[in-house]
């Protein structure tokens, strides 16, 4: 079934020197033709092509020929463009009104106006890129640092698709030989040796198992570590939230429990972004509000990637006793706070891996050695090389995961000498959730949940 012509506007709203409005499908050259002077020029255009030239209002007007802009008109012809397809890009001055009046004009003329990343679906079904590197194309968009771009870029490049396919591969090589010993009467081809399938699969559940254990660190370059701050009431927390994002952005005070609340702000540390978490105090005692806010803040501690705890040096003490058991199951840094003045006690609690660093947010003291604690802490859970293929998508994981543990009941099946039959099925299975990956094996409900996430216009 062909498709029809989709038209969107490419870049972010908003005042700016230049917008791009695109078009793609069988009439976008066509379309593009109607709206502009010199359409002789677009419709002959050959390959990539650039025509400079005006658009102009359509038959909705009742004025004579009148220009909405002078633009750039930018033609792809297919195969050689974006989505495969013939292909427009028509390059206008920005602002929030000329775009959309050229968009508007296209729409007129017989293109549809684009669903969320139907574009780059389009690159996908028409054999442009595989799956992995159309969803690399919505992580290049949304990385926040230079790091989480880079490793969007290598995913964009091929490299997962490259590394997934090596791998399925050589299960589809052993798939052919086990099915050929299933077609075949035992006299007619030779028995698997004795652990011959788990000899063969053992590199290849390794390598699966490797990309696996990057998944942590690619969720946090594409979405962020989550820091924690938390500590008895006053005990510097917001002191130090403001110092670290920069800018007085929670208010300060010597009054306890002024943080009811948890704030969040995200700050660059390191190349990785960080989204940084100003919690409620823990005390004992306090009103309903201030209770609920102890609450939250251990479901924060919960779910955070890194937590600092705080502690007052003039007044050393964590008075809520839950706190002490959640703690022992996260990633800690703990810190003295208000090292500018003098210190009474000692620290009141020593949990595991958890290092003490001494601190005054006031005057600057220590600052930047805990800033480079948290950066190695959040790179040590899961850092990679720079060159090495991270992923980043829930769904790639869980296809691992899944190939992995069907290859992992493949091997117990051999053992247990239930058949290559029941082994076929697993070896079937594993190949079957790669190919997911690169989208093989893929279906429209789930490129729909795949493509809505991206934004209109890519």
């Amino acid at each position: 079934m062909e498709l029809d012509t989709i038209s969107a506007i490419a870049t972010p709203p908003g005042v700016g020197a230049l917008a791009i409005v695109r078009l793609s499908g069988p009439e976008a050259i066509a379309i593009a033709a109607s709206c502009c002077r010199r359409a002789d020029r677009i419709r002959k255009a050959h390959g990539m092509s650039l025509v400079v030239t005006a658009v102009t209002e359509g038959r909705a007007s009742s004025r004579p020929e009148m220009i909405i802009d002078q633009v750039v008109v930018a033609i792809y012809r297919s195969p050689n463009s974006y989505t495969g397809e013939d292909m427009v890009e028509v390059t206008c001055h920005g602002g929030h009104a000329v775009p959309q009046q050229v968009f508007s004009r296209l729409v007129e003329a017989g293109a549809r106006p684009a669903e969320p990343g139907e574009f780059t679906r389009r690159a996908f079904l028409n054999g442009k890129m595989d799956l992995s590197q159309a969803e690399a194309v919505a992580e290049l968009i949304r990385s926040g640092t230079e790091r989480a771009s880079r490793a969007a870029a290598r995913r964009l490049e091929g490299g997962l698709a490259k590394a997934v396919e090596a791998i399925r591969g050589r299960l589809i090589e052993l798939l052919v030989d086990i099915e050929a010993r299933l077609d075949f009467v035992e006299d007619e081809i030779e028995p698997l040796p004795v652990g011959e399938l788990e000899n063969r699969l053992s590199s290849v559940r390794g390598e699966i198992s490797r990309y696996m254990e990057t998944y942590r660190q690619g969720k946090i370059l594409q979405q962020g570590a989550v820091v924690v701050l938390a500590g008895a009431t006053n005990a510097g927390k917001s002191t130090l939230f403001n110092t670290l994002v920069q800018r007085d952005r929670v208010l300060v005070s010597p009054i306890p429990g002024t943080t009811r609340d948890a704030v969040e702000e995200w700050v660059d540390l390191g190349g990785v972004p960080v989204k940084l978490v100003d919690t409620a105090g823990i005390r004992t005692g306090g009103g309903k509000i201030e209770r609920e806010g102890i609450k939250k803040t251990i479901e924060r501690i919960r779910e955070a990637d890194l937590v600092v705890l705080l502690v007052d040096g003039q007044k050393p003490r964590i008075p809520h006793p839950e706190i002490v058991e959640v703690l022992r199951d996260t990633k800690l840094i703990s810190v003295w706070s208000k090292s500018d003045r003098p210190r009474k006690g000692e620290y009141p609690i020593q949990l595991p891996g958890a290092p003490i660093r001494a601190i005054s947010a006031r005057n600057g003291e220590g600052i930047d050695g805990l800033k480079q604690l948290i950066i190695k802490n959040i790179h040590e859970l899961g850092d990679r090389e720079s060159n090495e293929v991270i992923i980043a998508e829930k769904r790639q994981y869980e296809a691992l995961r899944e190939a992995h543990d069907a290859l992992k009941r493949m091997v117990d099946a051999e053992r247990r000498n239930q058949g290559l039959e029941i082994v076929a099925l697993e070896l079937r299975e594993a190949v079957s959730a790669l190919g997911r990956i690169t989208g093989e094996e893929i279906g429209d409900e789930v490129l729909d949940r795949i493509f809505s996430k991206f934004c209109i216009g890519k």
